[in-house]
C-alpha cells in the first residue's frame, strides 16, 4: 500500500485533513502513530524548557574598587580599621573574607569593615575576597606598620638647692639630648620597653642613672643631680671658756691636701673636695691645735671651728 502512496496523493490530501488522517492510518498502524505523537510532545517540552532556561538573567560579578584603612600611619598595637569599597550591579548581598601576612584580626576575619592589629613592625599585606554567592572578586594592599614610640620630658635640678640646670647631657636607648636654658628637657621617639637606662651627666655633678619603663605616649621624669664635689665653709671662733669670745682671722685650716686661712671676718672656704671622710686640722699661734673627722657630702657643707687658747 505504501508503494501506491505517491507525492501527488499527498498534495491532494493536504487540502483535506480528514483524507490526510485516513491516509496516515492506512500507511501506519495506530501504535506507530501514538509513538510519533509522544515523541513530538517530548521534543516540544524540551524546546520550551530550553527557552525558559536561556531567558534567566546573567549574574554580575561583584567588584572591589578599593580598600581603605585608618589610621593612615599605623603603629604597632594600633587598632586598624579596614573597609572594602565593593559594588554589585545586581545589588546582591555580599560576603567579605579577609586575610593578612601578619598581625591578627580582632574577633573574626569575616565582615566589613573589620579591625586588625599587629605587634610587629614592617610591611604587611592585607587581602580581601568578596562574593555574592556565585561569583568572586579579590584584591590586596600593602601597609607599613611602624614601631610604636614614647617620649620623656621633665626638669633637671641640682639636688641640694633645687636649682634648675642647663646643658645637662641626657640619654636613653639611642636618643640623646641636652637640657634647655630653663632646665627642661624633651626626648622623643623612644622605643617602648621595660628596664631602660636613663642617664644624665654634667661637669662637677655625679653621674645620674635611673631604670625606667617606657610606654606609649608622653611620660614625665624629673632628674636630680648630686654635686660631684663638695664645698666646706664656716667661721673660726675664739671659744675660750666654752663660749664664743670673738671671731679669729688667720686660722690655718688643712683638710687632706687642701689648705685655707680664715679672713678678717673669720670666714673660710675650701671647694672642689671629692666626696668622702676627712680629718680637718686648724691651727693658730696661741691656741691649741684643733682636729675633727668630718664627712664631705655633695654640695655645700657648713662647719664652724672653735679654738681654745693655750
Amino acid at each position: 500500500m505504501r508503494e501506491n502512496f505517491t507525492s501527488g496523493t499527498v498534495r491532494g490530501a493536504l487540502g483535506n485533513r480528514r483524507s490526510y488522517r485516513e491516509m496516515l492510518t492506512k500507511v501506519y498502524n495506530k501504535e506507530t502513530i501514538m509513538r510519533m505523537t509522544i515523541l513530538v510532545l517530548l521534543l516540544s517540552s524540551l524546546s520550551i524548557w530550553n527557552c525558559e532556561e536561556n531567558t534567566e538573567p546573567i549574574n554580575s560579578t561583584p567588584n572591589i574598587e578599593n580598600i581603605t584603612y585608618s589610621p593612615s600611619s599605623p603603629e604597632t598595637n594600633d587598632s586598624v580599621t579596614f573597609n572594602a569599597i565593593a559594588t554589585d550591579e545586581d545589588d546582591d548581598s555580599l560576603t567579605y573574607i579577609w586575610s593578612s601576612s601578619g598581625g591578627t584580626f580582632d574577633n573574626s576575619s569575616t565582615g566589613n569593615p573589620i579591625n586588625w592589629h599587629s605587634t610587629e613592625q614592617g610591611e604587611i599585606e592585607i587581602s580581601c575576597i568578596v562574593g555574592d554567592g556565585k561569583e568572586l572578586d579579590s584584591t590586596s594592599i600593602s601597609i607599613s606598620v611602624v614601631q610604636e614610640l614614647g617620649s620623656l620630658v621633665g626638669d633637671v635640678y641640682g639636688a641640694q638647692y633645687r636649682d634648675k640646670l642647663a646643658g645637662v647631657l641626657i640619654s636613653i636607648a639611642d636618643q640623646t639630648t641636652y637640657s634647655f636654658s630653663d632646665g627642661t628637657y624633651d626626648i622623643q621617639n623612644i622605643a617602648l620597653g621595660s628596664n631602660q637606662i636613663l642617664t644624665a651627666s654634667l661637669e662637677t655633678y655625679s653621674d645620674y642613672t635611673f631604670t625606667i619603663d617606657i610606654s606609649s605616649g608622653e611620660q614625665v621624669k624629673n632628674i636630680f643631680l648630686e654635686k660631684k664635689y663638695g664645698t666646706i665653709m664656716g667661721y673660726a671662733y675664739d671659744y675660750t671658756g666654752n663660749q664664743v669670745v670673738s671671731i679669729l682671722s688667720e686660722v690655718h685650716i688643712t683638710m687632706g691636701e687642701e689648705t685655707e686661712d680664715s679672713n678678717s671676718f673669720g670666714f673660710w672656704l675650701i671647694g672642689g673636695i671629692e666626696l668622702g671622710e676627712y680629718v680637718l686640722f686648724a691651727t693658730k699661734s696661741g691656741y691649741q691645735t684643733y682636729s675633727d673627722t668630718i664627712q664631705i657630702l655633695p654640695g655645700d657643707n657648713f662647719y664652724d671651728i672653735k679654738l681654745v687658747s693655750e
